[in-house]
This record gives structure tokens, C-alpha cells and sequence, in this order.
């Protein structure tokens, strides 16, 4: 039977108890004086608070559950972290998956962490961008209300700094662009972590609420770590 369906019968069963409750209820109070009336009434209320406090605190109590099950760390709605509240725990590789990694590159303690992973064996750095010669960029850019011209020169100059960033401090920066339409924007750490954040219409990603993920049995952690993975060997090219 689809749940939906079930909840749909639960609550006309519900409701049609609580009416019948409710009737004897008032048939009851009759008998009684008003003084004896508003206490039982206080008594009920006071049973209804306690089994809506207890309903809600069994329902956050199975979300909590369901996240854990799926590996989901934290959603942050309104107060996240950002790149700089996270990057100490960077310590072996580093990937970014979005548009430009402008504001990522732009962060100095990252600076100083790519450094440090690129001297180390086994150390990797990936950047997969936006291709900026893809037509997708003029369908985002215009769903942002902004430049398609600027977000291609953005593009390509955030390449050229990886590009010379990695020359300069004689480190590996592996960096590859893709050209379907940008969906989600992720940081993985050390292949343990996942912070995530999606493309809204008329939004940038960091305007969307953080999701951190780590790898649980059967969690989504996989599916991103996978789909990343598709993407860089399959629907992207070197640059």
C-alpha cells in the first residue's frame, strides 16, 4: 500500500476518533460543576502539549536517524561554515567541483594547504570547472542575471592561476572542465569529507543551504563521490 495513502487513512481515522473523544468529553463535563470543568480541561491540555512535545521530539529523533544512516553530518540553512572553518582538516587532497573556483583560489590558508598536499607523496589536487567555452555558460550566467563575457574570463583566469600557482610552487594541480549545465558545488576532503551546496535558479551556489556528508555503509556520501568521479574521467578534458 503507498504510504502516502496510509498517512491519508491514519489521519481520517484520527480525526474522526478525536471528534467522538471530543463529544463524550463535553457530554461528561455536564455533570459537573465549572470549577471541576476548567480543571479537567487544563488536565487535557495539559495531556495534548505532552503528546505533541513527545510526537515531535520522536520525529526530529528519526530525522537525526535518517541522516546518520545516510552519512549527513550537518544541513546548514542559515549560519554555514566556509571554506576557512574547514580547511585546517584538509590533509592529503583536496577536489572542487563548480563554476570558477574564484573565491576558493582566492583564499590564502587554501593557498598554503595546496602547498603543503602537493609536496606530500600521494597528495592530489583536482579542480573541475565549467568549460569556458561551453554554451552552458551563457544559459547559467543569464539564469543569474549576470555576464556570460565576465563569468568566461573568470573561468579562464582562475585557470591561469591554478595553472601558474602550480608552476610557481612546483606542485601538481590536476584541473579538467566540463561542459554540462553546473548542478552542484562540492569541496571533498581527503576523500573523507563532502561539503556541498546546489545551483538554485536566480542563485549562487554558496546561497544554498551546506550539506556535510561523510562516507557511511550505503550513504549518499558515495553517490556525489561517484558522480564527481564520472564527471572527471568521463565528461571532462584536461586543460
Amino acid at each position: 500500500m503507498d504510504k502516502n495513502f496510509q498517512k491519508q487513512v491514519l489521519s481520517i481515522v484520527i480525526g474522526v476518533l478525536s471528534g467522538i473523544v471530543v463529544t463524550v468529553i463535553l457530554n461528561f463535563l455536564g455533570y459537573f460543576s465549572i470549577e471541576i470543568n476548567i480543571i479537567i480541561g487544563l488536565i487535557i491540555l495539559c495531556i495534548i502539549l505532552i503528546f505533541l512535545l513527545w510526537h515531535n521530539w520522536k520525529s526530529n529523533l528519526l530525522t537525526i536517524n535518517i541522516e546518520k544512516e545516510l552519512g549527513i553530518n550537518h544541513i546548514y540553512t542559515k549560519e554555514k561554515p566556509t571554506l576557512e572553518n574547514y580547511v585546517s582538516s584538509i590533509s592529503t587532497s583536496f577536489y572542487f567541483w563548480g563554476i570558477s573556483a574564484k573565491r576558493t583560489m582566492s583564499n590564502p590558508n587554501l593557498q598554503k594547504k595546496l602547498i603543503e598536499i602537493g609536496h606530500k607523496k600521494g597528495g592530489e589536487i583536482k579542480f573541475l570547472l565549467l568549460n569556458p567555452k561551453s554554451p552552458t555558460v551563457k544559459r547559467k550566467a543569464e539564469d543569474e542575471n549576470d555576464d556570460a563575457n565576465s563569468w568566461c574570463s573568470e573561468i579562464q583566469a582562475t585557470i591561469q592561476r591554478l595553472k601558474s600557482f602550480g608552476k610557481n610552487h612546483n606542485i601538481n594541480i590536476e584541473i579538467r572542465v566540463y561542459d554540462d549545465f553546473p548542478i552542484w558545488r562540492l569541496c571533498v576532503i581527503d576523500n573523507k569529507k563532502i561539503y556541498l551546496n546546489y545551483f538554485l535558479s536566480n542563485q549562487q551556489g554558496p546561497e544554498s543551504p551546506l550539506l556535510e556528508m561523510t562516507p557511511v555503509s550505503n550513504g549518499i556520501f558515495w553517490g556525489f563521490m561517484n558522480e564527481f568521479n564520472e564527471t572527471w574521467n568521463n565528461k571532462s578534458v584536461p586543460v
